[in-house]
């Protein structure tokens, strides 16, 4: 992946969770490094790399720097960035290689499969929760990676429900799902398994534990606009609902968006409807940023 190199001079001192600035490189914008992953950062003799150690905002003329390390960098401090761009790698195809700011990107064919019917009380029939603590589960494995719902008969938005488990590459992921006022609370991480959940405190009613239509995506969505076509049993089919991926420049949480990126078909799901996407690829093969594994 092409990719620019800048340096800055600290100012000030830059504690754990402080900020600063960095100028682009001449001749570049935000639009250049906005939606590339894996920026790196060399201060200290030590190599940084987001969004693990530091997080980067790219505005309109500078890109700020939230630091996440743990030693403070003192004033006068030499920094070097490398900020990535979005695009194929250095070695483009032979028709546009020498185009300004033009990239060949793959578009592939993604085949999620034929759901099952989404089901409201998979992991845990409607039952009271009289304290908080784990709840016992039904079940551990979904046919395909999917979201989590959970349905309140009462008031339960001062409650959270912890969801732990692993997605389909086998990884650890950690999900905090605020309750429902009489509805359904749905979960935007899709798991393959479920391990555990853990509920906050006691429940106003009965709380069931299911599965939603929320499909999960075996690669880096990096925006909905590069879904370019829909497909139901082979066929074009009525738009359903594509949700990014987690901003590479954002560190994953308990509660932000699936790393990877979702879809949720306008059909619902039925065991017998294969739903498939095809897709531009700007990222390749990225799988997203790491999983918040509590």
């Amino acid at each position: 992946m092409a990719h620019q190199i800048v340096e800055t001079i600290l100012a000030s001192q830059v504690a754990t969770g402080g900020t600063f600035t960095v100028a682009y490189p001449s001749g570049y914008d935000a639009g250049a490094f906005k939606y590339a992953k894996t920026h790196k950062m060399w201060a200290l003799q030590t190599l940084f790399e987001s969004p693990k150690n530091f997080t980067a905002s790219f505005g309109a003329a500078s890109a700020t720097i939230t630091y996440n390390g743990t030693t403070t960098l003192p004033a006068g401090t030499r920094v070097s960035f490398q900020f990535n761009e979005q695009g194929a790698d250095d070695v483009s195809d032979a028709a546009v290689q020498d185009v300004i700011k033009v990239d060949t990107v793959p578009v592939a064919l993604v085949t999620l499969g034929a759901p099952a019917t989404s089901d409201d009380d998979y992991f845990r029939a409607a039952a009271s929760i009289s304290a908080g603590g784990a709840l016992t589960l039904l079940q551990t494995t979904l046919d395909v990676p999917r979201n989590i719902i959970i349905t309140s008969a009462g008031d339960d938005s001062g409650d959270t429900y912890t969801v732990t488990g692993t997605d389909q590459y086998g990884e650890t992921v950690v999900e905090t799902i605020t309750g429902a006022n009489a509805g359904v609370a749905a979960g935007v991480k899709a798991f393959k398994t479920v391990s555990g959940i853990v509920a906050s405190g006691a429940s106003a009613g009965t709380v069931k534990v299911g599965f939603g239509d929320v499909l999960g995506l075996p690669f880096f969505l990096g925006s909905a606009a590069h879904v370019l076509k829909e497909l139901q049993d082979n066929a074009a089919a009525t738009a359903g609902t594509a949700v990014a991926g987690l901003s590479p420049n954002t560190k994953s949480t308990a509660t932000t968006a699936d790393v990877r990126g979702t879809y949720d078909p306008n059909a619902a799901c039925d065991g017998s409807k294969v739903f498939q996407l095809l897709v531009a690829l700007p990222a390749g093969a990225h799988k997203g940023n790491a999983q918040y594994a509590g």
